[in-house]
């Protein structure tokens, strides 16, 4: 198919007195600044195994082309694919919350070249997009994400789930208190030593898709505990923090890469059983 040219999204600057290295150095860098992403052509969509599921940050549409047969969804370019057939039927969501550039995200269902549209969005959540749609068994849907009206792509987050409540869990610590947060209507909820697991939600507070919301609770590390950390549902989680109030030591996760659990010690952060742990998580609810 014929495409149009992508931009590279970095310059290599050899100098002369590089030799021969310096030559290599620049094909190198011309080939790989050049490169389409892999799922770039419908015909090579990134196949979705499971639920949840995630694509980034690391992925960039920078070099991403535009097929003549790509659909419109508020334009259409530069185009990534995905694709999905469940076992069963169920319910799903696609978005780009936490991405670097205006998005679109359209689905479809039928062939290559003959599809039909299923639901297209711009712009759900400042600039990121998302749709909800019942999925049904043996049925492969098609998911295009995209950049408005042909805008240049960027960094992007895509991520693949089935609706689930806003619920916060955590290992390692006996929890004293959490605080879920509603960032964009200012509500909160505080809960007075949960269980390891709770539901936002069903401890009152009112959460709609795209909104920012924030968890935190605070703890003490268990007598065995060789770990401490936490996991979500129901929001793409992009920042976070775990701090050991004991000592005062502070370890920051400002990207998530799409992680839903995340170790507090693997990250960096010292701990010994006896002592008090807190762990923030921020995101947009899903």
């Amino acid at each position: 198919m014929a495409h149009q040219s992508g931009q590279v999204p970095f310059d290599c600057h050899p100098r002369l007195w590089w030799g021969f290295m310096g030559v290599a150095l620049l094909l190198f860098c011309t080939t790989v600044a050049g490169a389409a992403p892999a799922n770039d052509e419908i015909a090579n969509a990134t196949v979705i195994t499971a639920l949840p599921f995630t694509d980034g940050p690391l992925t960039t549409t920078t070099t991403a082309t535009t097929a003549p047969d790509d659909p419109s969804c508020v334009g259409n370019g530069p185009t990534v694919w995905y694709t999905f057939t469940p076992a069963t039927d169920l319910s799903m969501i696609v978005h780009t919350f936490g991405s670097k550039y205006d998005t679109t995200v359209s689905v479809y269902t039928g062939t290559p070249g003959a599809l039909t549209q299923l639901a297209c969005n711009d712009d759900f959540q400042s600039l990121q997009s998302r749709v909800a749609f019942s999925a049904v068994a043996g049925t492969t849907y098609y998911i295009m994400v995209g950049s408005y009206h042909g805008s240049r792509g960027g960094r992007l987050l895509f991520w693949a789930v089935e609706p689930a409540p806003l619920e916060a869990s955590v290992f390692g610590i006996i929890p004293h208190t959490a605080v879920c947060k509603n960032v964009s209507t200012g509500r909160q909820v505080t809960l007075s030593e949960p269980a390891p697991t709770w539901d936002c939600e069903a401890a009152g507070l009112a959460v709609s898709a795209g909104n920012t919301v924030t968890i935190q609770v605070l703890g003490t590390v268990e007598e065995v505990a060789t770990d401490v950390g936490g996991a979500v549902t129901g929001m793409a989680p992009l920042s976070g923090s775990c701090t050991n109030v004991t000592t005062g030591h502070q370890v920051q996760f400002q990207d998530m890469l799409g992680a839903r659990e995340v170790s507090c010690v693997a990250a960096g952060l010292v701990v010994q059983p006896g002592e008090t742990v807190q762990m923030r998580v921020k995101g947009v609810a899903e």
